[in-house]
């Protein structure tokens, strides 16, 4: 599996190993007062799974959110970047999601 990482200042990192995006993810938390304070994990298939200040976890498709996670941890936001980086998609099926409306 391929993916790639984006940190708030817009970095990028391919296929960062897991201490890297335990430190992309850290970084909301030392600067929730960011533009843009979220950070992306962007897989080969096209998910593309954010973090963001608040400890809010979400998904996107076409630019927009589409579920989230309030109140979800570094802990377990690292969880599933790690399921990602990892090839396995089927975990966030698992997630207890809040799916948003159109």
């Amino acid at each position: 599996m391929e993916f790639f990482t984006t940190d708030l200042n817009g970095l990028t990192l391919i296929n960062p190993e897991r201490e890297d995006r335990r430190h992309i993810l850290e970084s909301v938390l030392q600067d929730p007062d960011a533009d843009y304070p979220e950070v992306y994990l962007t897989t080969d298939v096209g998910i593309v799974i954010g973090y963001r200040t608040g400890g809010v976890l979400f998904q996107e498709e076409d630019g927009e959110i589409t579920r989230l996670i309030a109140d979800c941890s570094l802990d377990a936001a690292e969880k599933v970047w790690t399921a990602l980086a990892t090839g396995r998609e089927e975990a966030l099926d698992e997630l207890p999601w809040t799916y948003l409306e159109d």
